[in-house]
């Protein structure tokens, strides 16, 4: 399966100071910083093609939810897909609001957001278990 997705954001004026590991984070940071990028205006941030083009675009998106919070109440963030380029490709698309931040909000969503990666890295430990007890019994058999 072939996977092809590109990251920008057409508008640059400068790079943040921060880098990341991210090529998302890094247009996130690019909108935050530069106010006339701020809402009522959306970035496209990513484009992602290939047979699983959608499905794809939502998984970067809900990632992106979970590390900044489902609502812009908690860092000022919407995270949007839509098909493009007349369906066969889809956008990931965000806005910032930061006048739609609530204070405490953030520091909930860190908490939640810990809890989710510990509970991910939990199931990852079960299924690997689980993958060794099946391997384990193939051996056995």
């Amino acid at each position: 399966m072939e996977r092809n997705a590109s990251y920008e954001l057409e508008m640059i004026d400068e790079l943040p100071d921060t880098a990341t590991n991210s090529p998302l984070e890094d247009q996130l940071r690019r909108i935050q910083y530069d106010p006339e990028r701020h809402a009522p205006r959306w970035g496209r941030i990513g484009r992602y093609g290939g047979p699983s083009h959608a499905a794809a675009a939502g998984s970067a998106a809900n990632i992106l939810r979970k590390r900044h919070g489902d609502t812009p109440d908690v860092e000022g963030w919407r995270f949007e897909t839509r098909r493009i380029e007349e369906g066969t490709a889809t956008g990931l698309f965000a806005q910032y609001n930061p006048e739609r931040i609530i204070p405490g909000e953030r520091e909930k969503n860190v908490e939640r957001y810990e809890e989710f990666k510990q509970s991910q890295r939990e199931a990852a430990q079960r299924r690997a278990e689980k993958k060794a007890a099946a391997s384990r019994e193939t051996v056995d058999a």
